[in-house]
């Protein structure tokens, strides 16, 4: 018998072994992602495995009487805590509590950027939102993907979804949802922002509209219809870049006629850091873009798009909390 037939009849001995050996590993590779689902590398994750990451869960039996289309609506944002600046700490956490005040049936997504910040979170059951859910993305940088495959998963895609800073208050939405159609005459969607005011004494504070003028703005509100893979795909960026939230309007907006609405001044969105101090997380902060190709202004039009005179009645009656 020839070498080589020899040495294929001792490598089809060996085939059992080696076909063996790949189920092992492919055996392996399964339980790794099940216990560790978390790409070290930060990149994007699909939205269908982004519930491997929540790591705490609680819903309120006592929302029944919440109307259908506001429990369906999803809040996330982010919360961090700094034990260096105590304060700021405090100024989060407050943001948070008068946003679930303003907003009781809605749920509330959190990404946390460390697994203990989780623990601050708990409290919030007394103040009684529709549904508290918790991220942990491991050892990765918080971006702008995992808010958006959070927002992503509800089932209902014609449900409301808001996005916004860590360390805003928020309104009540549901008047939003009440005073503004969310696609224009021409069924083209209407994606709603809306730039900050300072709290007075704020160091450096300004109005909202000073906020507009800069093209800032710390909140996105849509239709969950607007969200895509492509839309996932192209925000894996930290919302801690000067500039960030431009780009990501033009992400929503590339490719379709959206008009893009900023609410200021009829929807009151205060930024709580009336502290003078900062974290060394302001000091890397850098201009993510000035390329005028990938970045979006809020040019539409608010009288357009919302009822001015029912928003600003019924954000009034709502009594949202303002923090003057």
């Amino acid at each position: 018998m020839s070498v080589f037939l020899k040495q294929c009849f001792a490598l089809r001995n060996l085939l059992p072994l080696i076909g063996l050996s790949i189920i092992l590993v492919l055996l392996i590779s399964c339980i790794s992602d099940a216990l560790y689902p978390v790409n070290s590398c930060g990149s994007h994750q699909d939205a269908n495995t982004i519930n491997h990451n929540l790591i705490w869960e609680w819903s309120n039996p006592s929302t029944a009487k919440c109307d259908h289309a506001i429990k369906d609506m999803t809040i996330v944002r982010e919360f961090f805590a700094i034990s260096d600046v105590p304060s700021r700490s405090e100024e989060t956490m407050n943001s948070i509590v008068a946003t679930i005040l303003n907003n009781p049936c809605s749920t509330f997504a959190f990404v946390v950027e460390q697994p203990e910040f989780q623990w601050a979170l708990h409290g919030l059951t007394q103040h009684g939102p529709q549904k508290i859910l918790i991220y942990y993305f491991g050892n990765t940088p918080v971006t702008y993907d995992r808010f958006f495959s959070i927002a992503m998963l509800n089932p209902n895609k014609n449900a409301v979804f808001a996005i916004s800073t860590g360390d805003v208050v928020l309104p009540s939405l549901s008047v939003i949802v009440q005073s503004c159609k969310f696609q224009d005459a021409n069924n083209n969607p209407n994606v709603f922002v809306v730039s900050r005011r300072d709290i007075p004494g704020a160091e450096d504070e300004q109005t909202c509209t000073w906020y507009q003028k800069m093209g800032s703005w710390d909140v996105f509100i849509g239709k969950a219809s607007l969200l895509t893979d492509q839309v996932i795909h192209s925000t894996v960026f930290s919302p801690r870049y000067w500039g960030v939230e431009n780009v990501v309007a033009s992400v929503l907006t590339k490719g379709m006629p959206t008009q893009l609405v900023n609410l200021c001044p009829y929807v009151d969105v205060v930024h709580l850091h009336a502290s003078r101090q900062h974290s060394e997380r302001r000091l890397a902060r850098v201009r993510i873009s000035d390329d005028p190709n990938s970045i979006a202004h809020a040019t539409g039009d608010a009288g357009a798009a919302c009822r001015l005179d029912s928003l600003m009645t019924l954000l009034n009656q709502n009594a949202s909390i303002r923090l003057k």
